[in-house]
């Protein structure tokens, strides 16, 4: 992560602001509370019961954790994250049978609003999130949080009609009547807050389908109610362009409360309807990081990942493709490019800033696993264990004005490669030490295989984090903006 100089001191403030708040552990049953709520959708896809989109995520995001929320005992709540959303018990005393007990957060609400919720009736105020709502987070077109937050207040399409509503970046509506073949219309699901909803949406969140209950697989609604995971909707439903994997498709938008969906045609059965990341999209937000781990590298080996039985079923995925930046190569990670503008070297930093975060770049990664089981001695253990993993790079791009500054095309070209080398660096130590998240997961219990796998994937994050500490976050390398 190189620092962007002359403007890290304000937002180093910001950054021991978000330190403060970090959380504390939780207690010991919230982990199976919230298992439960997963499992309900999640297990069946997970082992591949049935073919259909995740509703929270292969996994969660980390271990249970507090954060402040004012009528909470002790003024603490215990949540957990998820790719998809951020699973809370707000009141841990209440009726464990009921399907409220673990909710879902209002999190795309806060998103859309910039109203991050500290209490039933109290709110810190921020700026709406400008992270994208669908599709790849470097897409320089797509909408963000902040697109929709001046949608909320739009008249409600009519019940019935035809939806060819269409929105880009800047908020603007238009209408395309070729979207008419896609046969999607407004339903007035009886929201108090005077929004429709997309046919494809209302038609999923009253569906039947393979569930788990008490261990058994059985056919069941996925919701017991319609707006339990999603809310009430925010704003109509609009098509949109975004990238996703860096391929342009048409997608159908509309944020609730607490979830945002998505309708993709061109997506195989089972997956064109998709719940965003909003799970991912709020803890980067609220925090100033993604919820799994982050950092960045230099000067790295050259890492292989071979076939060999010890690395068979440790697999990245999507696979990197190469990126050249500047006179070099890197290979260990998909870059993801954010657009920054300008002609000096302050409009540079400016756009660099902009970008919402203390770094002009971040490596993310993620890891899934899956696993059969054998039981010896009646203790299971779990066989098999396949882990696939995905690291990405966020990194500026800027492409030079005709009235750009002397020099400052060299100046940038030195700057993003050291940046690149720092980054790619990172990425090579997550490859290095993948198959640890693998061997722990095989030595342990089935009931504490997940939490060996966190533990490995909290090694990883030292490591990088030592690694920002020697290099000083890549400033030694050179990543440091004039």
């Amino acid at each position: 992560m190189g620092r962007i100089a002359q403007v890290s001191a304000a937002i180093a403030m910001a950054g021991l602001w978000l330190a403060s708040v970090m959380p504390v552990a939780a207690s010991a049953n919230t982990g199976a509370y919230f298992g439960n709520v997963w499992a309900h959708d999640d297990q069946p896809v997970a082992a591949k019961q049935v073919n259909r989109t995740w509703m929270w995520g292969p996994s969660a995001d980390g271990a249970p954790f507090s954060e402040s929320y004012a009528q909470s005992p002790n003024g603490q709540r215990e949540v957990q994250y998820f790719d998809k959303t951020r699973m809370e018990i707000t009141h841990p005393n209440g009726d464990t049978s009921s399907v409220w007990y673990v909710t879902n957060g209002l999190l795309a609400k806060e998103l859309i609003t910039g109203q991050m919720q500290t209490g039933d009736d109290t709110f810190q105020s921020r700026r709406p999130a400008q992270i994208n709502v669908a599709g790849d987070a470097g897409d320089p077109n797509g909408p963000t949080y902040s697109t929709f937050n001046t949608l909320m207040n739009a008249g409600a399409t009519p019940n019935g009609w035809t939806i060819i509503q269409t929105v880009n970046r800047a908020g603007n509506i238009g209408t395309n009547q070729q979207l008419a073949r896609y046969d999607v219309t407004a339903v007035d699901g009886g929201s108090p807050t005077q929004h429709t909803v997309a046919s494809v949406f209302w038609q999923f969140m009253n569906s039947n389908g393979t569930v788990s209950q008490s261990g058994k697989y059985v056919t069941a609604k996925l919701f017991e109610n319609p707006f339990y995971a999603t809310g009430y909707p925010l704003t109509e439903p609009y098509w949109t362009n975004v990238l996703v994997g860096g391929v342009q498709k048409q997608v159908l938008v509309q944020v609730f409360e607490r979830r945002v969906l998505t309708y993709t045609p061109s997506n195989p059965d089972g997956w064109t309807v998709e719940a965003g990341n909003v799970g991912l999209h709020y803890y980067q937000w609220r925090y100033g990081k993604m919820a799994l781990p982050q950092s960045a590298t230099s000067n790295p080996p050259e890492i292989t990942i071979t076939s060999s039985p010890a690395n068979a079923n440790v697999v990245q995925d999507p696979a990197p493709t190469a990126a050249t930046i500047g006179s070099l190569t890197f290979q260990h990670a998909n870059f993801q490019y954010y657009e920054v503008h300008g002609s000096t070297d302050d409009e540079l930093r400016a756009g660099m800033a902009q970008a919402g975060a203390e770094f002009a770049a971040n490596t993310s990664w993620q890891f899934h696993w899956s696993w059969n089981q054998t039981t010896t001695g009646g203790v299971c253990h779990p066989t098999n264990v396949q882990i696939t993993y995905s690291i990405t790079i966020a990194f500026p791009h800027w492409t030079p004005p005709a009235n750009a500054a002397p020099g400052l095309v060299d100046r940038w070209t030195t700057f993003t490669q050291a940046l690149a080398t720092h980054e790619d660096g990172h990425a090579v130590r997550v490859i290095q030490n993948a198959p640890n998240v693998r061997d722990a997961i095989a030595a342990a219990s089935c009931a504490n295989a997940a939490a060996a796998a966190q533990s490995a994937i909290n090694v990883i994050q030292q490591i990088s984090d030592q690694y920002d500490i020697d290099t000083n976050h890549g400033a030694t390398q050179g990543a440091v903006w004039p």
